[in-house]
């Protein structure tokens, strides 16, 4: 009876040891698991954006490529804000919202735009003020992309600095209209959860 007592004892403090050393491998998994996380987020955001080590990096057929189709994605996107900027049903946060995300997909707010049907002067006027002046417009702008390519492949100078041209041919008001747009990379320092990073990244430039 004695040996009987025993054993089970020895058996129920086994089982506890088990149990134990199970929810310690989990609880470190998870752990792991979510330690991960961050650097996955990551690699993910920097897969077009590519980061460059050095400004002498000579970029890759394939770099080149993949920041000339997210140029082409940013201009996409332009056109698509323009649309909720200028139209006076949404709301007005959703406008400065749209906007402000507008402003980012360009080197920098001083970037100029050319165009005298949309910004009604013959003369180059910065973005923020175009942009600004068609937020309070009465009608909407009704605009497409009928065609949008590059004429001037990215390509490096004497200095490294990277540069290219697009040709966009728009559909605004139901009038054809083409315009170039320069593209630059410029590095941007990004923050990614806790981590800062300085990344590579393409922008638009003045529109004309």
């Amino acid at each position: 009876m004695r040996k009987l007592i025993l054993y089970i004892t020895l058996f129920t403090t086994l089982l506890l040891l088990y149990s134990c050393a199970s929810e310690s491998q989990d609880r470190n998994t998870m752990a792991t698991a979510t330690e991960a996380e961050p650097d996955s987020q990551l690699n993910e955001d920097l897969s077009l954006e590519k980061k460059m080590d050095s400004k002498n990096t000579v970029l890759t057929t394939e770099q080149k490529e993949a920041f000339q189709l997210r140029a082409i994605e940013k201009f996409e996107d332009f056109v698509d804000y323009l649309k909720i900027i200028s139209d006076q049903k949404i709301d007005s946060e959703l406008k400065q919202h749209s906007l402000n995300l507008a402003l980012e997909l360009f080197i920098n707010d001083s970037t100029l735009f050319t165009d005298s049907i949309l910004a009604d002067t013959t003369k180059p006027i910065q973005l923020k003020s175009f942009l600004t002046t068609i937020q309070a417009n009465k009608n909407p702008i009704l605009i497409n992309i009928e065609s949008i390519k590059f004429i001037l492949p990215i390509a490096a100078d004497s200095l490294f600095n990277y540069q290219g041209n697009m040709e966009v041919i728009l559909n605004l008001h139901g009038k054809k209209l083409t315009k170039n747009v320069s593209v630059y990379l410029v590095e941007k320092k990004k923050v990614f959860g806790t981590i800062n990073k300085e990344i590579t990244e393409i922008g638009l430039g003045n529109i004309y």
